[in-house]
């Protein structure tokens, strides 16, 4: 079965822990070539629109998931981020902002 066809018949929380597991694991590092992190996202966005999810706990479920799934990412041999710049354009200060991070992921 077609993992994005198995998600898009998910609702509520199943359907958010669904795509928190996907983005969690593509943000470690893990590449998910039949469930790429923009499509996870656009199909959350989709449930949104169609009612199917609270978009509130969804955003907030994502970005904890995702945070995590980067610090743990980091932690990996061999992962790395080539470029943090390239994020100025939404995020002026996202370098800053990962910097502090990097420091606070140093700690754990």
């Amino acid at each position: 079965m077609n993992p994005i066809t198995w998600v898009q018949g998910l609702d509520g929380t199943t359907l958010v822990v669904a795509i928190c597991i996907l983005m969690f694991v593509e943000e470690t590092g893990v590449p998910l070539p039949f469930a790429p992190g923009d499509i996870v996202l656009a199909l959350g966005g989709i449930a949104i629109a169609g009612g199917r999810v609270n978009p509130v706990v969804l955003v907030i479920a994502v970005s904890i998931s995702i945070t995590a799934g980067a610090i743990i990412g980091l932690k990996v041999p061999g992962v790395s981020v080539d470029d943090i710049n390239t994020t100025t354009k939404t995020i002026p200060d996202f370098p800053g902002m990962w910097a502090a991070m990097l420091q606070l992921a140093e700690r754990v």
